[in-house]
């Protein structure tokens, strides 16, 4: 009888579990483990591949919402600087009996409403985008936790995992009218 030997420690090249499972999935079920299980370690390296896409993903479209979010916060006060300045500039102007400075583009486009509600749209839109990859990430992650410690993974389990698998590779849909009952 084959002595089991404890899993690797979490090490922070991981990160996360999407990194980290794999590695109990082999340690538990692979070529070592007292009872080896390839359907598992398929399954799990299968959802890993996603998971990973799913982390970074996540990764990236959070601090673009972070700095989007801080943008839109500042932005009030970027503006009122900028009027502020070119209120002094004009007010210069015309003690010293010159013409008014014209408006620097940058000043102009700054107190634009539109560009203010495109960056709050955009701020909006990622943190959108961020929640979608990381609800993906945490199913995937769960669904690699049920395989590698589910005790029996009978057939019915398998074929609902391979359904989550199926709508994981669909990708990001939108809703459509046929699927809310419109025509």
């Amino acid at each position: 009888m084959a002595v089991q030997t404890a899993c690797p420690k979490p090490e922070r090249r991981w990160m996360s579990s999407t990194g980290y499972l794999p590695s109990v999935a082999e340690c538990l079920h692979g070529a070592e483990a007292q009872t080896p299980d390839a359907r598992r370690i398929a399954l799990v390296q299968d959802i890993h591949i996603k998971a990973t896409a799913y982390n970074w993903l996540n990764k990236l479209t959070f601090w673009v919402a972070v700095a989007l979010a801080l943008t839109v916060l500042v932005w009030p006060s970027y503006v009122a600087i900028k009027a502020g300045r070119a209120e002094n500039a004009k007010a210069k102007a015309e003690a010293e009996g010159k013409d008014a400075p014209s408006t620097h583009w940058s000043q102009r486009s700054a107190t634009t409403a539109a560009i203010q509600t495109t960056v709050a749209a955009l701020a909006a839109l990622s943190f959108a985008f961020y929640a979608h990859y990381k609800g993906n990430q945490v199913v995937a992650e769960n669904l690699m936790r049920e395989i590698i410690f589910a005790a029996p993974l009978d057939e019915d389990r398998v074929a609902e995992i391979l359904s989550a698998i199926a709508d994981m590779d669909k990708g990001f849909g939108f809703t459509t009218v046929e699927a809310l009952g419109g025509k």
